[in-house]
């Protein structure tokens, strides 16, 4: 089986690759139209003939086609392109007088054919729905709806079932030919299949029970009246009364038809309809590939009365290729994958054009390539992106998911979703006596690095090096590998180590051999097999249980060890529905919306990543930097100085407040000390050069408000509890906020100083003194602190109600969760720390109720984009998994109160938001675990509908309409997802 998924594997590289390095860059290139929609015509060369008409069913194609891309791969283009589509569909398309979908408009953009034919119907409705699935674009799903309706009113037949074909523009009726060309042909196969993908398409962002009916009965369409369980073919023609209408068998739309209906019985739900589906798929296959395949594995055209129809289109040959995996799936039957190679040999060899680009759409039998033109109304990159597009989801290896922190410690391995909790780490020492354990921070130059399944830390430890790799290789199983190198002569150990919390291990049994240890308990079952026998004990620490694996038994200089394990773990999966209680009635502290950090370190990366950020996620909250160095030295006139207020200006003309804070001081301002750690070096301001200090700063502050419009809100030296880079005791903290906030009202200036602007929540007591001195309260605009090392509940609360105390605001001046990630920025990309991050930020809203929380940055430095060679990353900037968290989160609505959002299971974390002059809410919820129903109640009854987003590896703030009725809601969680929920 092994062998199988990996020529699987090279089916899924190779077409996702002919997606986006062929497909799609043609279409890019060669059929936007710079008078509005794409051209209608585009020749085999690529030429463009600008004069042609343009159809509704490419244009609903291509709108499905960059949608769907968007949603896969989150590149900029293919949502502009995306975009771009949906606009020229909704405005020149849809008939605005009598509803549907207009057949043709010229290349200006004017109705040339009103025919209202129901199959292009159906593609606007999938166009549209992949669009507001993959943006969030609520014009988009309205415009689907309003389709929907128009069918549901207009074509359905409800006495006899199915939709009528053809009409006129008013809906009237008419002799006019369907899309197949057959007069007399009211319904056919072809236009219900796409209604069956139309309506599979809107059910999954739209699940309403209506339509979930109407989608019932077309699959029970095509397994009767349009299906002969005989013949296993689809019946193509038929008139109102479901009488077959000649004798024609289409190769390509039976295999088509056997994974739309697969997929349209699963998004149903209903398990017995399922497997009767997925007997006849296979059975439609298996004749199919009997009966219209040639000697080289293509599929044939279709037959009819006269014969086959030995026509090579590209089309069946992508609906083959798909269909045969989808039964391979189904059966297990390899010989159904081996059709779907041999299928995609010949295409990659033929169909593929290696020098225009995209694809031939017809070849002759000999597999030569006929001049057609690669863009028109049936000339479309529907069927060959479909199949990159099946395939990535379809091959895509269900493999364990081991959480892996740069410094090598494991926090646990996910099956499901569900984590099956330990912490690793390494240790080099003496039982008894001083040991070092990796951990974050703990150790420097740590590096990390992912290579498709396996994650690589190499851990600097003192008197050795560890490097290890995991590698996630089955669903349950994980491969690890430790090689150890000692660099001095020690009489100390090196130890792989494994801690069981009591939470679940209270009562596990550890049970050691020679090369095989076991850990069993209630909920947990862990298995780790070595390569050789080895020296393994346990001890009982801190309540924990540590499993002891040794490593090097005595470091001595230039000695290297290497060993391998296998690592199988099992454990209960949490399904069971959460409870959800929202909590509307008792609004908290405003939160105005989430901010980010904009310090220009990197010139040429930064634009790119600001403009991303600013352009597709709603920041209403900026921190800059006063380059109080160089401005000193240098003035208004140095390119860092107008870099800097040239953000701060492009900042607050969005209306956002702007903090200013303060790094490197000039040397005549401080003299040089230690950080308040030791760690480092800081400056400490020189109280002789007191007035110096003051007149400066308040010079920056003034150029900003005079010169670029900005004033600033608030100011603070960042960090100065730690002294990155001017450090304060707290009682200079406090005097400083006392001189510094009447000098500058003694100026006229509104800025107010921020209390703390701390390095941690952890070092809360540095602003007690200020804290408890009133004359300095009437300085302060806001307490601040940096999130970067979390910190429990206790001490956040410590945070709030100093706000409160004081009644300022609380802001989180840096948000993220490793201050040293710049050391291994590998790490940004994985969904472990996304995941960590956002937890950490709901925490945050909960317990703090903050004015705002501020990325640590929304620039290249920790950037929530990768590519573009940012941090040395390769391809197109694109945005992260944490990118979309941030957007999800930076939804909520502008100035909402936060208020309790309670939930019965411990793995998820909850945040809830309400605004209830206008009735605009929120709840952001992670899933930690399995994936789960959850039942959410207390929700304002005047709410009918909310938008859900999901995020994760896979989705990226995928969205979806649903009901809402008398206050309650029904939400799927998907496992490791961040949930928003908007009214």
């Amino acid at each position: 089986m092994a062998q199988v998924r990996n020529t699987a594997e090279v089916l899924r590289t190779e077409t996702t690759q002919d997606l986006m390095e062929n497909i799609l860059p043609f279409w890019i290139t060669h059929t936007v139209d710079p008078n509005g929609g794409f051209y209608g015509l585009v020749l085999n060369d690529g030429q463009a003939i600008g004069k042609a008409p343009k159809g509704a069913v490419l244009n609903a194609r291509l709108l499905w086609t960059f949608s769907k891309a968007y949603r896969h791969y989150s590149l900029e283009i293919y949502r502009t392109m995306a975009n771009r589509a949906a606009d020229y569909y909704i405005h020149h398309f849809i008939d605005p007088k009598y509803g549907g979908v207009v057949w043709s408009v010229t290349h200006e953009g004017h109705i040339e054919d009103a025919t209202k034919q129901t199959y292009a119907c159906a593609f606007g409705i999938y166009g549209l729905a992949e669009h507001f699935r993959a943006t969030g674009n609520r014009t988009s799903l309205d415009a689907a709806l309003k389709l929907y309706a128009t069918l549901e009113e207009k074509v359905h037949d409800k006495k006899r079932m199915g939709y009528i074909e053809s009409f006129q523009r008013n809906y009237s009726k008419a002799p006019i030919k369907g899309v197949d060309g057959l007069a007399n042909a009211t319904k056919t196969m072809n236009t219900h299949i796409h209604l069956l993908e139309a309506f599979t398409a809107l059910y999954q962002v739209w699940p309403d029970e209506g339509l979930r009916n109407n989608l019932k009965e077309l699959i029970g369409i095509l397994q009767t009246k349009l299906y002969s369980p005989k013949r296993s073919h689809l019946i193509l023609y038929c008139d109102d009364d479901w009488n077959a209408i000649g004798e024609n068998d289409s190769y390509g739309h039976d295999i088509e038809t056997s994974w739309l209906l697969t997929e349209a019985a699963a998004v149903v739900g209903d398990s017995i309809l399922k497997i009767q589906v997925d007997q006849q798929a296979i059975k439609m296959v298996r004749t199919a590939l009997r009966e219209g395949v040639s000697a080289e594995g293509t599929m044939y055209y279709e037959k009819t009365p006269q014969g086959l129809n030995k026509k090579l289109s590209w089309w069946p040959q992508c609906e083959m290729i798909i269909g045969c995996v989808n039964a391979w799936q189904l059966t297990g039957d390899k010989s159904f994958l081996n059709a779907a190679l041999r299928n995609w040999s010949y295409v990659k060899t033929h169909f593929v054009d290696h020098e225009q680009g995209d694809w031939y759409k017809y070849l002759t039998e000999d597999g030569l390539p006929i001049n057609a033109p690669k863009v028109s109304d049936w000339n479309c990159p529907y069927h060959h992106s479909r199949v990159a597009f099946e395939l990535a989801e379809r091959l895509k290896p269900i493999k364990a998911h081991t959480e892996v922190m740069a410094w090598s410690n494991m926090t646990g391995v996910r099956l499901e979703g569900e984590l099956i909790d330990f912490e690793s780490s390494l240790r080099v020492g003496t039982l008894g006596r001083d040991i070092e354990k990796s951990g974050r921070e703990k150790q420097e130059h740590i590096r990390y690095h992912r290579d498709g399944n396996t994650q690589t830390t190499v851990t600097p430890m003192h008197g050795a090096t560890i490097t290890q790799t995991v590698t996630d290789t089955t669903s349950q199983t994980v491969a690890l590998q430790w090689h150890i190198e000692a660099k001095e002569d020690l009489d100390e150990k090196a130890w792989f180590c494994m801690s069981f919390s009591p939470r679940y291990y209270a009562t596990a049994k550890i049970s050691i051999q020679k090369r095989k240890v076991t850990v069993t308990a209630p909920e947990r079952q862990i298995t780790l097999t070595f390569d050789r026998s080895v020296e393994a004990t346990v001890r009982e620490e801190d309540g924990d249980k540590v499993l002891y694996i040794t490593l090097m038994p005595t470091l001595r200089k230039g000695a290297k060890a290497t060993l391998s394990a296998t690592m199988s773990v099992n454990g209960k999966r949490h399904h069971e529905t959460a409870t959800i209680t929202f909590d509307h009635m008792h609004p908290g502290r405003i939160f105005t919306g989430f901010g980010g950090n904009f310090r220009i370190q990197n010139p040429l990366k930064d634009p790119t990543v600001i403009d991303y950020c600013l352009r597709n996620m709603r920041v209403a909250f900026g921190r800059v930097e006063m380059p109080w160095m160089i401005w000193d030295m240098q003035g208004a006139a140095a390119p860092h100085v107008k870099q800097s207020a040239e953000m701060a200006r492009r900042l607050k003309q969005t209306g956002m407040p702007v903090i200013v804070s303060c790094w490197f001081p000039p040397m005549w301002a401080g003299e040089r000390t230690t950080r308040s750690d030791g760690t480092s070096f800081a400056f400490r301001l020189k109280d002789s050069e007191q007035q110096r200090i003051f007149a400066s700063l308040t010079d920056y502050l003034e150029f900003l408000k005079r010169d670029y419009g900005v004033e600033a809100d608030y100011f603070s030296f960042n960090e100065s509890d730690l002294g990155i880079n001017v450090v304060f005791t707290p009682e200079e903290h406090r005097d400083f906020i006392k001189a510094f906030g009447q000098y500058l009202a003694d100026r006229g200036l509104k800025t107010r100083l921020l209390l703390g602007d701390n390095s941690d929540a952890t070092t809360f007591d540095f602003i007690l003194p200020t804290l408890n001195d009133p004359s300095a309260h009437k300085y302060i605009g806001a307490i601040s602190f940096h999130s970067w090392r979390g910190c429990d509940d206790e001490t956040l609360n410590k945070w709030a109600e100093a706000s409160r105390q004081i009644n300022v605001p609380l802001i989180v001046g840096e948000g993220s969760t490793d201050a040293a990630a710049h050391q291994y920025p590998a790490i940004f990309n994985e969904s472990t720390f996304a995941l960590y991050e956002i937890n950490l930020y709901l925490r945050l809203c909960a317990i703090c109720q903050p004015l705002s929380i501020l990325q640590w940055q929304l620039t290249s430095d920790y950037s929530p984009l990768w590519g573009d060679g940012i941090y040395g990353s390769k391809g197109p900037l694109h945005p992260t998994q944490r990118f979309f968290n941030l957007m999800q989160l930076a939804m909520t609505p502008q100035d909402a109160f936060a208020v309790p959002v309670s939930c019965d299971k411990e793995n998820i974390q909850t945040a809830g938001f309400v605004k209830m002059a206008t009735g605009e809410w929120a709840i952001h919820l992670v899933n930690n675990g399995a994936s789960c129903e959850s039942t959410i109640s207390g929700l304002p009854v005047t709410t009918k509908e909310v938008v859900v987003y999901v995020t994760n590896r896979d989705c990226h703030a995928e969205a979806r309409l649903v009901r809402v009725n008398d206050g309650q809601l029904t939400v799927r969680l998907p496992a490791e997802s961040f949930i928003t929920i908007i009214a």
